[in-house]
């Protein structure tokens, strides 16, 4: 090549070690079999790629991407496919083949040198989180197989620290969504995965806890989980980010473990709020009785003697009057002693639900609130009472709401709470809160619909899905409501809205599957 009026060689490599030398020629030898490994394998073949190194020993001697618009498509998608266009178009219906392709291709696993797995992807695509990204497309293009190849891609602990272990926890959601109970095992074999650093991959431990106890699992299944919790979640080791996860499941399924009872009581009096609150309700949930005097202790300490000013014919007297904060735990503490029959935790919830000012407001709304939201966790038994307390409150709100528009946020969360105790008498309200306007009122409401799994655990959004077959709503009301997001997301441009509307959809339509083909 000439340049600058001389002549200079260019493309040449250089070795830092001599080629004779043995080290060097041997790990070139090893990196030209695994290079001619990778150009016979059929995906690699079927994308037509040429993937590089630091050297050319790995050359497929082919053209590149044989389209390359839609390699710079992919290249601009992240593990999430919720939050990007791409994803939309999938759920409005537009599909593309090419891709569909892609993701099946995408979850193939094999092995290299020394019996190590890896994906294929790799040597086509070079990011590292195209598993995660494919978990989340074969669901959303319908592949007929897509639990079987996402089962297969995080089959061992190994290939979920390989390839999932940075993401969120997208194999497990498509699980999920697709009602592949069958692959249960799976998912609690993937409970013990380490990233590198030899930590627990927690987070999507915490969103299989959250979901499993709605599937009818085997006892064999349960045991294995709550050795899980025993052996590693509630002793020092590395994954105690789950620790909530298993506080919940431990209640939903009321486990009858013995030494799991005592890890429940001593998490009560946790120094960690999320952990004591998730305690209490997991043994509200199990009328648990040895916990009564603990229970009566938090409401105590929420006690309150407030002075208000009552008018007496032509004077105004003072008048004490007692009442209840939520510190302390306070609300889960009253609804966990109603299921043990305590009539005076129940008055205690009747007046934080149908107490108003004058002003038609609310005279403690934080506790309204907490009070709609924590009723999902309650026992049947304590669920059985409250039920008819929480229509007439709701209705009072309603009303209340026609004449002080400040009710409008704490009529919304309360009709979304009755659907979650399997209650249709809050559908009329959420379908009509869908086809509003306010983005804050829909973001919300879509959340407590289902939206972003796994993450309920500060109970701002009760138990973060609604209930659907025996005792609760019927599939025909829990499809309206998807119907009504499915019509309505054309209308939101809001990238979260959209989110969280695709997730929202997912679990409605999971629970639905459930309760049909009762899994």
């Amino acid at each position: 090549m000439r340049r600058c009026g001389a002549w200079v060689l260019a493309g040449l490599l250089t070795c830092a070690v001599a080629w004779p030398a043995p080290v060097a020629a041997g790990k070139l030898d090893d990196t030209r079999k695994r290079s001619a490994a990778a150009c016979r394998h059929p995906i690699t073949k079927r994308w037509n790629i040429v993937t590089s190194t630091t050297s050319t020993v790995f050359s497929c001697n082919v053209r590149g991407w044989r389209y390359q618009q839609f390699q710079q498509r992919m290249q601009k998608q992240a593990p999430n496919l919720f939050r990007f266009k791409r994803g939309w178009n999938v759920f409005q219906g537009k599909r593309n083949r090419l891709e569909k392709k892609f993701y099946m291709d995408s979850l193939a696993v094999t092995k290299i040198s020394r019996g190590r797995d890896w994906f294929p992807i790799w040597w086509v695509e070079n990011y590292r989180d195209a598993p995660a990204r494919a978990a989340l497309g074969v669901f959303l293009y319908k592949v007929p197989n897509a639990a079987q190849l996402i089962a297969t891609a995080i089959g061992t602990p190994a290939r979920i620290s390989l390839a999932f272990d940075r993401t969120p926890p997208t194999a497990y959601w498509a699980l999920w969504y697709l009602g592949a109970k069958k692959y249960v095992d799976t998912m609690i074999q993937g409970f013990y995965a380490k990233s590198r650093r030899g930590r627990g991959i927690t987070h999507h431990t915490q969103f299989a806890l959250s979901v499993l106890d709605r599937w009818k699992l085997t006892r064999a299944q349960v045991r294995k989980i709550e050795s899980f919790c025993k052996e590693k979640v509630f002793q020092p080791s590395g994954f105690q980010g789950a620790t909530a996860g298993c506080l919940r499941f431990l209640g939903r399924i009321r486990t009858k473990d013995s030494q799991l009872q005592q890890f429940l009581v001593q998490y009560t009096g946790s120094s960690t709020s999320l952990y004591s609150l998730e305690a209490i309700r997991a043994l509200g949930h199990m009328r648990y009785r040895r916990l009564r005097s603990k229970l009566k202790a938090n409401l105590s300490r929420a006690k309150q003697r407030r002075t208000r000013r009552v008018k007496r014919g032509r004077r105004y007297k003072r008048k004490t009057v007692i009442s209840y904060s939520t510190h302390f735990n306070a609300v889960p503490s009253a609804i966990a002693l109603v299921g043990l029959g305590d009539r005076k935790a129940y008055k205690i919830v009747k007046d934080w639900v149908m107490t108003y000012d004058k002003r038609d407001f609310l005279d403690n709304n934080l506790a309204f609130d907490k009070v709609f939201t924590e009723a999902a966790y309650a026992s049947p038994r304590a669920l059985k009472k409250l039920r008819r307390l929480l229509r007439k409150a709701y209705k009072k709100a309603e009303r209340a709401f026609r004449k002080n528009p400040r009710m409008k946020r704490h009529v919304r969360l309360a009709a979304v709470s009755l659907l979650q105790i399997g209650d249709r008498q809050g559908l009329k309200r959420v379908l009509r809160v869908l086809g509003d306007t306010d983005k804050l009122e829909i973001r919300t409401l879509l959340k407590e619909l289902g939206a972003r799994p796994g993450g309920t655990f500060s109970g701002r959004r009760g138990i973060g899905h609604i209930k659907v077959g025996k005792g609760g709503l019927k599939a025909r009301d829990a499809q309206k409501i998807a119907k009504t997001i499915r019509k309505r997301f054309i209308f939101w441009r809001d990238t979260t809205i959209r989110e969280h509307a695709m997730q929202a959809v997912a679990d409605i339509e999971a629970l639905i599957l459930i309760a049909k083909k009762r899994l």
